[in-house]
């Protein structure tokens, strides 16, 4: 019986540690992403970026549908810019990311730095971009105007 109670412990260790070793679904990731800005740390950032390589196929592939693989471009960049945390290989994402903070001459850095540029997905950018720049959980003035 002791026997049994030991195989049965370590089998539950091993199927815990399986269990925690996996990464965050995509959901987590997600809500991990929206209330990061709350307690900002590098180790939640490296989540959030080992998060996003591990579901990148389902990121992309909403890309077209709803601009995710941008917003995680915007998130990153936004984040690296603000707090100076290093950035993870994540494919194209990075250096979406990368590009976007060097301000690069590339069509997708052109798009998300230039405010001119408007229409209803740029809201959300700019929400993220205002919270990473000051912490403000709202839009400017001039942004809550545009998507009218």
């Amino acid at each position: 019986m002791v026997r049994h109670a030991g195989v049965l412990a370590l089998v539950g260790l091993v199927l815990g540690t399986q269990h925690t070793l996996r990464a965050e679904s995509f959901k987590a990731t997600g809500e991990r992403m929206t209330h990061f800005y709350l307690s900002p740390t590098l180790q939640d950032f490296d989540t959030i970026q080992k998060g996003i390589k591990s579901h990148l196929k389902k990121f992309e592939s909403r890309d077209e549908e709803s601009g995710t693989a941008l917003m995680a471009a915007v998130f990153l960049a936004r984040v690296t810019e603000k707090y100076h945390y290093p950035l993870l290989d994540i494919g194209d994402l990075d250096d979406t990311a990368k590009s976007i903070i060097a301000k690069d001459a590339s069509e997708i850095s052109n798009y998300v730095n230039d405010d001119s540029q408007v229409d209803p997905g740029k809201l959300d950018l700019w929400w993220v971009g205002q919270l990473f720049r000051d912490g403000r959980n709202a839009l400017p003035r001039q942004h809550s105007r545009a998507g009218r």
